[in-house]
């Protein structure tokens, strides 16, 4: 068929990129030099019922999904102009689809645990694409000097390794994926749950109780149609050559193919 060349296009988020997302936002925003930094669900609000098991990170972190900006709140590229903005990305390194188009020439720093597309200019910093089983763990250990260095209560520092125990565990299938784990799971799993048990009710916390709870949720779609379960997962992407320069009368070069599971497990 002459397919060589695939090109990836957004995908929906899923407890990694969205924990991730709010995690990095939190730290460099509290953190010296405090720029401020404003985490966006690349989902439409609506859709944030598809993943019950973001909700319940959430209240773990004494969060709701209002606490979320959605792109159902991002305003119009008329009023959020390109030159206003810098685009920090998380679980991904590759802005594409909508946002791509219009802010892909603003990003100004990437953490992911993907394959590099090589569309991250290599001089922006933070710029750390390394192989791990969750992005979380990348930002853990980015930010544990900042970390450390928050004068937080331990209420809140359990909150945030709420955020980041939960993608890491479920990604890593607590740790026991030897395939996905690596050593920066193992070390930010670690300094999460340590800074975990320093808090006042972190004597509850069982590692293997709050895996299978979110798994759980996550195996759960009896509230979901039909339709919200082909979409829940649904990622779309073309493959083949440019089209530019294609013989007239020929079929099109390039394909649009979509896939769609609702599995117990999430997205590598």
């Amino acid at each position: 068929m002459g397919i060589r060349e695939r090109s990836s296009t957004q995908q929906p988020p899923d407890l990694d990129s969205l924990c991730s997302a709010l995690l990095l936002a939190y730290l460099r925003s509290n953190a010296p030099p405090h720029a401020l930094h404003i985490p966006l669900c690349n989902l439409p609000r609506g859709d944030l019922t598809l993943r019950p098991e973001f909700g319940a990170v959430l209240r773990a972190a004494s969060l709701t999904p209002d606490d979320m900006l959605t792109l159902s709140e991002l305003p119009p590229s008329e009023a959020l102009r390109p030159e206003d903005t810098r685009w920090l990305l998380v679980d991904h390194n590759a802005l594409t689809g909508p946002l791509g188009r219009i802010y892909g020439t603003r990003v100004t720093g990437c953490v992911d645990h993907h394959e590099d597309e090589g569309a991250v200019p290599q001089d922006v910093d933070p710029r750390v694409i390394e192989k791990s089983g969750s992005c979380a763990s990348l930002i853990v250990g980015l930010c544990g000097d900042a970390w450390d260095a928050l004068d937080e209560d331990a209420r809140t520092d359990a909150h945030l390794a709420r955020l980041a125990l939960a993608p890491i565990l479920i990604d890593t299938r607590k740790l026991g994926d030897a395939h996905k784990t690596t050593a920066h799971d193992e070390r930010a799993v670690a300094y999460a749950e340590a800074k975990l048990r320093g808090a006042p009710d972190g004597g509850e916390y069982d590692r293997t109780a709050f895996f299978e709870r979110l798994s759980g949720l996550m195996r759960d779609l009896s509230a979901l149609s039909l339709r919200d379960i082909l979409r829940k997962d649904y990622k779309e992407w073309t493959e083949g050559p440019p089209s530019d320069g294609a013989d007239p009368g020929s079929p099109p070069p390039r394909l649009k193919l979509g896939t769609s599971a609702g599995s117990t497990s999430s997205p590598c």
